[in-house]
C-alpha cells in the first residue's frame, strides 16, 4: 500500500469538519485518454464529494503505485487534470503466495456470498481478499471519516466484508452488473459458454444483493435500473443519480451528411456494437446515399479493422477535441445490444443538438422520446432507414436535435446532478437511516 499525502481543497463556505473517503478501481492513469464514461461519472463524484467535505482516495491497482510512462500519466498527471489535492492510496490487488489456507478459505466463502468485482468480465476477488481488506482497515483506522463512498460494485464488496468495522457507505451502481451479464453476445451458444455466462450472472446478482443490503444507500443512473435493484435488495435504500455532459458547447450546424459514432472500442458493447453498423447498416446507407460519411471515434477504433473508404467509413481513434468533432456530424449514433447503465454518448450529442438514432438498450434509462427527441430503431432496415430520413431532412432534424439539447439542459446538467448528489451524501452523513424518497 501507498501513502501519497496531500492538503485539502476548501469546500464550500470554507474549511469543513467532514471527511470523505471515495475507493474505486479505476485510476485514470492516463488523464488525457481515460475520459470515457466511468471516468466521466467518477469524476463528477470527486467534484461533488468535495462540496461535502474533505476527500481522500483509495484506489485499487495493480502492483500499488503506477509507474508514470509519459507526462499525461501517473498520479501527478492526474491531480493536474482533476485538481484534486488529497490524500491518495493505491491498495495493491496482485495475489500474495504463501497466504494460510484458512485465510484463503475464508475468501472463497465470502466469493460465494457475494464479495467479488468485475473488472475483468468476471468474478473477481482482486478488490476483496484479505490482504486488500487488512490494507483498507488500515487506512479507516488511522482517519475518522464521516462517509465512505464506494464507486461500483467491486470496492462496496471490501467493506462489507468489514462488516461493523466500516463505516457507513454510499455504493455507487453505475451499471447493474447482472443486467450487463445477462446480455452477453448471442453468439455465446456454445454450453460452455452458457454455463460460464450463467455463472458470472449468478455472481452478480449475489455481489449487488450484498451490496446494496449493506449500504446505507445506493446510487443508480436510471429510474429503471432502481427498480431492478430494488426487485433484488426489497430493504435498499437506492436513489437515482443520472449521468451528465458538459453543456458548455455549441449546436452542432453541419449540413454534411456525416453520421458519427463516439465509444472505447475495448468496451465489448461498443466494439459490438459498431461490427454490426459496419456489416448490417452502413451498406443499405450507402446504398440510397452514396455521399453519406461514417465517422468512428475512440480510443482503439482504429484496431477494429472497420475503414472502408469505398463505404466513406472512417476511425480515428481516440479524439481529444470532441466538441469539434461532434460540430462536423450531422447526426450521432448508438447501435448498442448490450452492456447496462445509461449511454453518456447519447447526452453528449443532445448536447450538441445532434439527433440521436438508438437502439431500445441504448437509450434505455434516459428521458428522450421518441421521434421528438430521439429515434429508436432495433433492427438494421429500421436502424438504416431512421439514418437516412434525418440525413435526408435537415429541417426534421434540426427540430430534433433542438428539442434533445433542450431535455438535456433540463434533464441531465452537471450542476443539477451535482447538487442532488451532494445532497444525498451529507444525508448519508447525519443519519443512519435515510429519507423516505430513496426507498
Amino acid at each position: 500500500m501507498t501513502d501519497q499525502t496531500g492538503g485539502h481543497p476548501n469546500v464550500a463556505g470554507g474549511a469543513s469538519a467532514t471527511r470523505v473517503l471515495l475507493l474505486s478501481e479505476y485510476f485514470p492513469r492516463d488523464a488525457e485518454t481515460h475520459v470515457n464514461g466511468v471516468y466521466q461519472r467518477l469524476r463528477s463524484h470527486v467534484v461533488a464529494l468535495q462540496r461535502v467535505g474533505a476527500v481522500d482516495l483509495v484506489f485499487f491497482w495493480s502492483g500499488g503505485q503506477p509507474v508514470a510512462k509519459s507526462r499525461t500519466e501517473g498520479e501527478a498527471a492526474f491531480r493536474a487534470a482533476w485538481g484534486f489535492e488529497g490524500r491518495i492510496w493505491f491498495i495493491p490487488t496482485d495475489r500474495i503466495a504463501g497466504r494460510p489456507p484458512r485465510e484463503r478459505l475464508t475468501d472463497w466463502l465470502w466469493a460465494l456470498r457475494g464479495a467479488v468485482g468485475f473488472f475483468s468480465g468476471k468474478p473477481t476477488q482482486r478488490t476483496g481478499r484479505a490482504p486488500q481488506i487488512r490494507a483498507l482497515e488500515k487506512i479507516l483506522s488511522a482517519h475518522n471519516y464521516d462517509l465512505v463512498f464506494a464507486h461500483r460494485v467491486a470496492v462496496a464488496a471490501a467493506l462489507v466484508r468489514l462488516g461493523s468495522r466500516s463505516p457507513r457507505f454510499v455504493v455507487d451502481f453505475d451499471d447493474l452488473e447482472h443486467v450487463k451479464f445477462s446480455r452477453r453476445p448471442s453468439s455465446e451458444r456454445t454450453p460452455g459458454a452458457w454455463i460460464g455466462r450463467m455463472w458470472t450472472w449468478t455472481f452478480a446478482l449475489r455481489a449487488e444483493r450484498l451490496a446494496a443490503g449493506r449500504a446505507a444507500i445506493s446510487l443508480v443512473c436510471s429510474e429503471a435500473d432502481r427498480r431492478r435493484l430494488l426487485k433484488l435488495s426489497p430493504d435498499a435504500r437506492i436513489a437515482v443519480v443520472a449521468n451528465s455532459a458538459d453543456p458548455n458547447v455549441l449546436p452542432s450546424e453541419a449540413d454534411e451528411p456525416i453520421a458519427l459514432f463516439v465509444g472505447a472500442a475495448h468496451y465489448e458493447p461498443n466494439s459490438d456494437g459498431v461490427r454490426w453498423l459496419v456489416a448490417r447498416v452502413w451498406p443499405r446507407i450507402r446504398a440510397r446515399m452514396p455521399s453519406a460519411r461514417l465517422v468512428i471515434v475512440g480510443v482503439g477504433s482504429r484496431e477494429l479493422g472497420i475503414e472502408d473508404e469505398s463505404l466513406g467509413i472512417r476511425a480515428l481513434g481516440f479524439q481529444k477535441d470532441l466538441a469539434q468533432v461532434y460540430g462536423q456530424a450531422a447526426i450521432a449514433l448508438a447501435p448498442i445490444h448490450g452492456g447496462g447503465g445509461t449511454r453518456i454518448k447519447i447526452i453528449e450529442a443532445a448536447m450538441h443538438a445532434l439527433p440521436v438514432v438508438s437502439t431500445t438498450i441504448g437509450a434505455e434509462g434516459l428521458d428522450f422520446v421518441h421521434d421528438a427527441e430521439i429515434v429508436i430503431a432495433d433492427d438494421a432496415a429500421a436502424f438504416a432507414e431512421a439514418c437516412l430520413m434525418l440525413l435526408g431532412q435537415p429541417k426534421k432534424r434540426r427540430e430534433i436535435g433542438l428539442a434533445a439539447r433542450v431535455k438535456a439542459l433540463q434533464e441531465y446538467s452537471p450542476r443539477a446532478i451535482r447538487d442532488r448528489l451532494i445532497s444525498i451524501c451529507e444525508d448519508g452523513c447525519r443519519i443512519s437511516g435515510c429519507p423516505a424518497e430513496f426507498r
